[in-house]
Order: structure tokens, then C-alpha cells, then sequence
């Protein structure tokens, strides 16, 4: 696997992250606003060769919609698109966020009797644990030593949900 590349932006500065795979596919994980145009902006990707899985945790939807306008990748996720996934009604009306998902179109649904899935070449253990939104969903890559766990390592009660296993240092550069 080529390195791991890291955008952070979006109202609250998540991350997204970038990486090539031994089969020269591209994976997205997370979308925060901004990420689309930064990947495109580092160098033109094909659109055929990227896949985006975002997990679901406030802004990490941001750019879902970009992301398959510029790419045309699919997108995977444990529900629909809907203002309850995506948290930003929550986020306009508890914080005042200026949080404003555009719409987008879920390829698969991850449904909880999905554990694993083959994405890029890679096999992908997936977790669901049910957090800051009804379908946050853990990516671990077990060969390659590499958990996306979104929020889901905070002290509870954010998160702290899965025990074990150490983070995989992310070479960072904004």
C-alpha cells in the first residue's frame, strides 16, 4: 500500500484520508468538505480507480456528493443518505454549525451481516458501532496493521469502543 495521504477540513476540521493500493486502485476514507478538490488539486485521479467509504461521524459527509462528481467512485455506507446519517440537522440546531450536506447516492448499504468486503485488492474487516451517528462503522485492514476508527478511540462516553489494538502512525501534511 502507497502512503497514507491526510486532508482536514470541514466545519469541525475531520480528516480524510488517501491511499493506493498494490492493485493501483484508489481508497477514500471520510469526505470532509474541501476533500474532492484537494485530491483532485494533487494530481488527477481516475475517476474509475477511486472508491470512497466515508464513516459516518459528524462532516465526514461534507463532500460525498463532490466526491462522485469529480470521480464518479462509489460510495458505501451503513444507511441512505438522510439528515439523521449525516447529523446536520443536529449540528445546524444544537451548535449552530453551518453544516449543509448535498445529497448523495449510497452504492452499497452495510448492513450489519456484512463483516468484510474486498475493496482496492484489500480485505477490509468492517464493525459497526452505532455512535455519533446510527451507522458510524469501523474499517480495519488487518494485513496491512491499519484501523480507521473515526471517533470511536475517544475516552467514552464519545467513544472507546474497540480495545486492543494500537493506531497505525498516518504520515500527515495538509
Amino acid at each position: 500500500m502507497d502512503r497514507i495521504r491526510v486532508y482536514t477540513g470541514g466545519v469541525a476540521s475531520c480528516n480524510g484520508y488517501l491511499f493506493k493500493t498494490r492493485d493501483n486502485a484508489y481508497v477514500a476514507v471520510d469526505a470532509p468538505s474541501g476533500f474532492a478538490d484537494w485530491i483532485y488539486s494533487k494530481s488527477p485521479i481516475s475517476s474509475s480507480r477511486i472508491f470512497s467509504s466515508p464513516t459516518s461521524i459528524l462532516t465526514m459527509w461534507e463532500d460525498a456528493c463532490r466526491m462522485r462528481q469529480i470521480f464518479d467512485c462509489r460510495i458505501h455506507a451503513g444507511q441512505p443518505y438522510n439528515e439523521s446519517l449525516t447529523l446536520e440537522k443536529m449540528a445546524r440546531d444544537a451548535r449552530g454549525l453551518p453544516l449543509n450536506v448535498q445529497p448523495f447516492v449510497v452504492d452499497e448499504i452495510l448492513t450489519p451481516d456484512i463483516h468484510t468486503a474486498n475493496w482496492g485488492g484489500l480485505l477490509w474487516h468492517l464493525h459497526q458501532v452505532p455512535g455519533h451517528s446510527p451507522d458510524s462503522i469501523v474499517y480495519d485492514l488487518p494485513d496491512e496493521g491499519i484501523m480507521f476508527t473515526g471517533d470511536v478511540i475517544l475516552p467514552a462516553p464519545s467513544g472507546g469502543r474497540i480495545s486492543g489494538r494500537k493506531p497505525a502512525p498516518a504520515e500527515t501534511g495538509h
